[in-house]
């Protein structure tokens, strides 16, 4: 064996930083995975949570699922939220940049 300790170590130590890094994407992807069926859950939760009170009160829940289509579906709502959003974005930007300009100008 010609290598040197500090050689093998050398080594050693990039294979180790290879290894990690090729785990790495997988961890990540491992964690949105986990977070994606945590939300699942919780969403089939709140669903059985309601289904009782819909078998309950069938007419009531038909009534209030009309309620929220017909809001849902009105294209006034749609253009007051858009303009709100539009303006509370331009609104943002300009205070932002306000900030970032030196205060001698």
């Amino acid at each position: 064996m010609d290598q040197q300790p500090e050689d093998s170590a050398r080594e050693t130590q990039h294979n180790v930083l290879d290894r990690n890094a090729s785990v790495d994407p997988l961890l990540e992807g491992s964690k949105v995975e986990s977070i994606a069926f945590g939300i699942l859950i919780v969403a089939y939760a709140c669903i059985m949570s309601v289904a009782p009170l819909i078998a309950k009160y069938p007419d009531e829940f038909n009534q209030l699922l009309r309620i929220l289509l017909e809001c849902a579906c009105d294209w006034r709502l749609w253009v007051g939220i858009s303009t709100t959003g539009i303006l509370s974005a331009i609104a943002i930007i300009a205070f932002k940049r306000r900030n970032r300009l030196p205060s001698g100008t």
